[in-house]
C-alpha cells in the first residue's frame, strides 16, 4: 500500500496539540494543557472515536480512519473528527499482516495515537492514508496505557471539546464488543462493572472498557454527548443501555455480531442533519445505508457457517432515545415485580426453549421475544408485558434488519408467537434450588460445546456445568471465582438497581435451549 512519511505541514500543526495535550504527565489520563484558541469557531458535530485493536481488527481500525478522512472537507464548518487509537500487541499485528498476506500497518505496536483527521492526511491519491507520526503518539505508557481507566475517557473528550469546540458531540466506542458478561470482572481485580468493550491484548488478562467506566469518563469529562455509538458487537442489551441514561440524547448499537459501519457515511449524515435539523431521520438513513451496502450481501459469522453454510447474515442496528429508554426501565421492573408476585414458578420449560438468542456464542436473549413466549404460556402477563412492549417501541425510534433477519422474523412463528419485532437483549439466566429448599441463580457464561454442555457461575462465582444428555448441573468442585461474585459484577448496574431483574434470574428454573437463528430444528 502507498504511504509516505510526511505530513503537509498543517497536518503535522494538528497533531503538535495531541503532544502538548500529552506530555504534562507520565500516563495517559492527564489533560495536559489546552490550547489558548481553537482552529476554527464550534462547529455542528465533533465526532470521536475512542478504540482498542482487540488483537485482530487493527486492519479494521484502520479502514474505519481511512473511511473517515475520506469524508472530511478542509475547513469543515459542519463535521471534525477525532480519535484515540492504541494498535494491538507485535503478536496481534503480525498474525493479522499474515491473514492478509502483508499489511503494513499505519502506527507500531502497542503505540497509542491521538489526533484530528484532516483530508491532507491522505495520499495523494485520496485512496489511502499517510503513515501517522511521532508526533500523533500521545502520553508516555504507550504499551502500558490502561485506556479503560475513565480519566482516559475524560482527558480524550476534554481534549477534543478544546481543540475541536462544537455544538454537539458523537463518542463512538470502536473494536470488540461482548454486551454484559458476568465472569468477565474476573480479570478486573475484583473492580465488578462488567459489560466489556474495547478488549486491550497489550495488557494482562486482556481487559476491556465497562459501561460503568464509560459512564464515569464521559461524566468526568462535563461533556453531555448527542449520541453514544458502539461499533462494536451485541452492546444493544438492558444492562449496557442503563448506564447511559443521563450522559448521551441517542445510545446507536446492535444486538448481533457486527462488521462496523462506514464513517464517510456517518459524516455525510450529519452534514445533512446541520441542514435540515432531523437527527433522528437522517441517522435512521445512515443505518439502512450501512445495512444495506456493508451486510445484506454478506454470510454469517465464522462460527456459524461451521454448522451452517451459505447463511446470510442475521445483523441489525437501533438507535435509542435516551429520555424514553427511563421508561423502558420502569416498564422492566413492573413486568419483574408481576412476575414475582405469581404464586408458582411459572412452567417456562417450553417458553425459554427457542427464545431469540443474539448469537451461539453469547448468553444474551431478546426482550420482546421472551415476554411474547411468557406471555403465550401465562396470560396473566398480558397488561405488564404489552406495557413493556410499548415502552421499548417508543424507545427504539429506528431499528434496521438485514433482509436475512426480517425474512426470519417474518415467517417465525416459534420462536417470536404474536411479535414479529426484536428489541433489547439480556440476561435471562436460571435458579436452582439447594438440598434445604433455598434458592440461587445461574448465568451462562459459554455457549454449548459439541456435546451441548454449557458452562455457568451462580451468584458466590461458583462455576456449574450443564450436561445436555443427563438435563442436570453440575457444580464444578475446582472453579471458584470470587472476584465474578454477582455483589461485584451484576447488582452494580444500574439496570439491576431500578429492576431488581435479578430476583427473577434466581427464580426462573429454565436454562434456555434450542435457541434460533442459528440452532434450527
Amino acid at each position: 500500500m502507498k504511504r509516505m512519511n510526511l505530513w503537509m505541514l498543517t497536518a503535522i500543526l494538528t497533531c503538535g496539540l495531541s503532544l502538548l495535550c500529552s506530555c504534562s504527565s507520565d500516563d495517559n489520563s492527564t489533560d495536559g494543557s489546552k490550547p489558548d484558541t481553537p482552529r476554527t469557531s464550534p462547529v455542528d458535530y465533533t465526532v470521536m472515536l475512542y478504540t482498542i485493536g482487540g488483537e485482530n481488527l487493527d486492519w479494521e481500525t484502520e479502514a474505519d480512519i481511512l473511511k473517515a478522512c475520506q469524508g472530511l472537507k478542509a475547513q469543515d464548518p459542519n463535521v471534525r473528527f477525532f480519535f484515540q487509537y492504541k494498535y494491538s500487541s507485535q503478536k496481534g499485528l503480525d498474525q493479522q499482516s499474515e491473514k492478509r498476506g502483508g499489511w503494513n500497518f499505519l502506527g507500531k505496536a502497542g503505540g497509542v495515537y491521538r489526533a484530528e483527521l484532516e483530508p491532507d492526511m491522505l495520499s495523494d491519491d485520496g485512496k489511502d492514508m499517510r503513515l501517522f507520526t511521532e508526533q500523533m503518539r500521545y502520553g508516555t505508557q504507550q504499551a502500558t496505557a490502561e485506556l479503560y481507566q475513565p480519566d482516559s475517557i475524560a482527558s480524550f473528550i476534554k481534549y477534543c471539546q478544546a481543540v475541536g469546540p462544537a455544538k454537539n458531540y458523537i463518542l463512538i466506542i470502536g473494536d470488540h464488543g461482548g454486551g454484559y458478561t458476568t465472569v468477565d470482572d474476573a480479570y478486573k481485580d475484583g473492580r465488578g462493572n462488567t459489560r466489556a468493550v474495547c478488549n486491550d491484548g497489550t495488557l494482562k488478562g486482556n481487559p476491556g472498557i465497562t459501561a460503568h467506566e464509560l459512564r464515569e469518563g464521559i461524566e468526568k469529562s462535563g461533556v453531555h454527548l448527542k449520541m453514544l455509538m458502539y461499533d462494536d458487537c451485541i452492546m444493544n442489551t438492558l444492562e449496557v443501555l442503563g448506564e447511559s441514561q443521563n450522559t448521551t440524547d441517542y445510545v446507536m448499537a446492535s444486538n448481533h455480531i457486527t462488521r462496523g459501519g462506514n464513517f464517510t457515511h456517518l459524516i455525510n449524515s450529519l452534514r445533512n442533519v446541520a441542514a435540515n435539523n432531523d437527527f433522528e431521520g437522517e441517522i435512521g438513513k445512515y443505518m439502512e445505508k450501512v445495512i444495506s451496502e456493508n451486510y445484506d450481501s454478506q454470510l454469517e459469522s465464522e462460527e456459524v457457517l461451521e454448522k451452517y453454510p451459505g447463511q446470510k447474515c442475521h445483523c441489525d442496528f437501533v438507535l435509542t432515545d435516551m429520555k424514553k429508554f427511563q421508561g423502558v426501565m420502569s416498564a422492566m421492573k413492573q413486568f419483574t415485580d408481576k412476575l414475582m408476585s405469581m404464586e408458582t414458578v411459572l412452567n417456562t420449560l417450553d417458553a425459554a426453549d427457542g427464545c431469540y438468542q443474539c448469537s451461539p456464542g453469547s448468553s444474551l436473549y431478546d426482550v420482546t421475544s421472551y415476554v411474547s413466549i411468557l406471555n403465550f404460556f401465562n396470560n396473566d402477563l398480558k397488561e405488564t408485558a404489552d406495557a413493556l412492549t410499548k415502552a421499548i417501541e417508543a424507545a427504539q425510534v429506528k431499528h434496521v434488519y438485514t433482509q436475512a433477519l426480517s425474512d426470519f422474523l417474518a415467517k417465525s412463528d416459534k420462536y417470536t408467537p404474536d411479535y414479529k419485532k426484536l428489541s433489547y437483549l439480556v440476561n435471562i439466566g436460571c435458579g436452582r434450588t439447594n438440598g434445604v429448599g433455598e434458592s440461587f441463580g445461574l448465568l451462562r457464561t459459554s455457549a454449548a460445546n459439541d456435546d451441548g454442555d454449557i458452562e455457568c457461575i451462580d451468584e458466590n462465582g461458583q462455576y456449574w456445568i450443564y450436561e445436555s444428555d443427563l438435563d442436570m448441573f453440575t457444580r464444578d468442585k475446582n472453579k471458584v471465582n470470587e472476584l465474578a461474585t454477582w455483589a461485584n459484577s451484576y447488582k452494580m448496574t444500574a439496570f439491576e438497581q431500578t429492576t431488581g431483574w435479578t430476583r427473577w434470574i434466581k427464580k426462573n428454573r429454565d436454562l434456555p435451549r434450542n435457541n434460533p437463528p442459528f440452532f434450527f430444528e
